[in-house]
């Protein structure tokens, strides 16, 4: 299945993107799919709100590109398969060495976190169940879907910033690759 995802960066970043030998070392920061290149499916405000948060840190013009990604071979958490084998895996694994911020400060009335989105735990358990899979498969991508944002009414499931996620962990799946 190929589908249509957008990458926000910035113009430091732009010339690995075009490219497309991603860099997926360069923020070493533990994040919730694993280590890899980040995209929003279908959701190209998403990539540019994203590279204009960058552009802020970083001093330097957002840029957005547009991609064709290849999930053939890809962990996919729109699946229901995929969510039991990740609870057996659970089961029997072992801690991550360092604690996250869970999905409950979302909602909470308190300051965020300086550490939020910082997914050791998630990181942590995603490379390891990955390298149990990549035993009998190849795995080139993670997609999940992603609470993110502000509820848009007490109680409810609609959060502002959901998405879906796609990390790519081998750039051979990027196609069709153009800054928008």
């Amino acid at each position: 299945m190929i589908v249509t995802a957008y990458h926000g960066t910035t113009t430091r970043a732009a010339h690995i993107v075009n490219g497309t030998e991603f860099d997926s070392d360069r923020n070493t920061r533990p994040k919730w799919l694993g280590d890899g290149i980040y995209f929003f499916q279908d959701a190209p405000n998403h990539a540019r709100q994203w590279a204009e948060t960058l552009s802020q840190i970083r001093g330097e013009a957002p840029i957005v590109f547009q991609a064709d990604i290849d999930l053939t071979e890809s962990l996919d958490f729109l699946d229901t398969t995929h969510w039991d084998y990740f609870k057996i895996y659970l089961k029997h694994a072992k801690p991550a060495p360092t604690a996250q911020v869970g999905p409950n400060v979302i909602t909470s009335s308190q300051p965020r976190p300086k550490f939020l989105g910082w997914n050791f735990e998630d990181h942590h358990h995603i490379h390891q169940f990955i390298a149990l899979i990549e035993d009998r498969r190849r795995i080139n991508a993670v997609r999940c879907p992603f609470i993110e944002g502000n509820q848009l009414y007490a109680n409810s499931w609609f959060f502002d910033e959901a998405h879906v996620s796609i990390c790519v962990k081998r750039t051979h799946i990027i196609s069709n690759l153009t800054q928008i």
